[in-house]
């Protein structure tokens, strides 16, 4: 199933201060989030989205039969000034992440990405997707642990002026086993 939030003129939610703008609980099923014109702003104090150990596959923008939701032709969402100590937009754990049409930017982790937290078996596909301006200790943009699926697929995205204190601006793979980083898509003129 999924759940469609939009609107017809962008809208600003803020998080709680020390707390998510969604949590997702396990799922035996795949789920689908779809935002339009939607912005998810942590103010600095907060988190963005968590995808709690065991969802099978999450869709943010997407789906995995490609069924669009009625109005939401063209979806776009921005998660942004997020903060938490791992993941501090998106932070996943044993989960296959569909991320497409999402802005991710100026975020901070205290720890491990910047933007996005993969651990235990979590793999992510970015498609037409950008990741700027995140900060962490490890993995400005990206941090990926574990064994299993390809760490990260990016396709049509751009993941640029990221930082991180210690190692990988953009990603940081701590990874075992064949996991590899796929990049492709259109040369930027």
């Amino acid at each position: 199933g999924y759940l469609a939030i939009f609107a017809d003129a962008p809208v600003v939610l803020t998080a709680s201060p020390a707390a998510r703008h969604v949590i997702i609980e396990p799922q035996s099923e795949d789920r689908a989030l779809y935002f339009r014109n939607i912005v998810l702003d942590g103010n600095g104090n907060g988190g963005g989205i968590e995808l709690e150990q065991g969802t099978s596959s999450f869709y943010l923008n997407s789906t995995s039969d490609a069924t669009v939701p009625p109005g939401f032709e063209s979806p776009s969402l921005t998660i942004k000034n997020c903060t938490a100590i791992d993941g501090a937009a998106l932070h996943a754990i044993d989960t296959a992440l569909h991320v497409h049409d999402t802005s991710i930017v100026g975020n901070a982790a205290a720890e491990r990405g910047g933007a996005v937290f993969l651990g235990t078996e979590a793999w992510m596909h970015l498609g037409s997707s950008s990741v700027s301006g995140n900060t962490a200790g490890d993995g400005g943009a990206v941090y990926a642990s574990g064994a299993g699926q390809p760490a990260i697929e990016v396709y049509d995205s751009a993941l640029e002026g990221n930082t991180a204190n210690r190692n990988g601006g953009a990603v940081y793979a701590e990874l075992s086993g064949n996991r590899i980083l796929d990049v492709a898509g259109k040369r930027r003129a």
